[in-house]
């Protein structure tokens, strides 16, 4: 009897998880159709559900129903159709195709597709309700940013992945960063004694709650008012203007000169700097902080 490789099982995985997508079956038959022990089969569906979807991370779980001698899979986004994509990893491919093009030359004929690809998503992004989405996300992290400079705690309803009931959280907020094209909170939950991650899109009533007890917070130092810049950007940007909106107070749109100048508060240099480093070349002039440029650069280099 030959021995089973790691790929036969993984093969057998894929297979099974579109096979049993909305519908159920005895595991008894799916270990004859599949030709390996009952056990094998309920193992690998226990596999499944531990590793996430796939072109996900494994956080995002595959739903998979074990009850007696019945399997199912119950999936909320169609494993038919290609995953809807979150209005923050859109804006990583509008930025990624972007980059792209700078090493295509005219002539390539690939180069003709992707400027089509670019218009499509551009026409994506200046739509009402991606734009209504965007500004959401701009204020939770808006108060976010503010609760970790003021050092405050924060706390917010949390849904959860099975979007049943969302349940309250108390948690002492570290910093916001960016996986697979979504904002997340890593905190300190202080129920749960641990640091946590969040996606900001399933937070709801952001509040800031009781300061730290035992952090020194050096206030004489650390003004709570935000600071600000004047950017004057490619009119280029206005995506980027429609994310960051909660943190721009001024807006003037010069169709002449084809550019756009702005004001915007922000609390933490290093956030503002990494901010601005995703449209470089789009920022035409900057008053309000000191070396940008190089502070970009180092920021790019460390990223990369």
């Amino acid at each position: 009897m030959a021995v089973e490789t790691a790929l036969d099982r993984v093969k057998r995985i894929l297979e099974l998880i579109p096979y049993l997508h909305g519908r159920s079956e005895k595991i008894s038959e799916l270990a004859s159709d599949f030709e390996v022990p009952a056990e094998i089969i309920t193992r690998d569906l226990e596999i499944a559900f531990m590793s996430g979807m796939p072109g996900y991370t494994p956080d995002l779980l595959i739903e998979v129903a074990l009850e007696s001698d019945l399997a199912s899979v119950q999936e909320p986004q169609s494993l038919d159709l290609p995953p809807s994509m979150e209005v923050g990893q859109i804006v990583v491919l509008f930025l990624g195709i972007k980059t792209l093009l700078s090493f295509i030359d005219s002539p390539d004929p690939s180069r003709e597709v992707a400027e089509k690809l670019l218009r499509r998503i551009d026409t994506i992004l200046k739509d009402d309700q991606v734009t209504a989405v965007e500004m959401e996300v701009s204020e939770k992290e808006k108060v976010i940013l503010r609760s970790i400079h003021r050092e405050e705690s924060l706390l917010f309803d949390y849904l959860p992945l099975t979007g049943v009931r969302a349940s309250s959280r108390l948690v002492r907020p570290i910093e916001i960063y960016w996986r697979s094209g979504q904002p997340l909170l890593r905190a300190y939950d202080i129920e749960a004694k641990g640091v946590r991650n969040f996606f900001l899109t399933r937070m709801s009533e952001i509040r800031s709650d009781q300061s730290f007890e035992d952090v020194d917070r050096h206030l004489s130092s650390n003004p709570e008012e935000p600071m600000l810049i004047q950017a004057v950007l490619s009119r280029d940007a206005h995506w980027w203007t429609k994310r960051y909106a909660a943190f721009i107070t001024e807006i003037d749109l010069d169709s002449e000169e084809g550019s756009i100048s702005l004001t915007m508060e922000y609390w933490d240099e290093i956030w503002l700097v990494r901010t601005l480093a995703s449209i470089s070349d789009l920022v035409l002039s900057v008053r309000g902080i000191l070396e940008l440029d190089a502070k970009i650069r180092e920021y790019l280099e460390i990223a990369v």
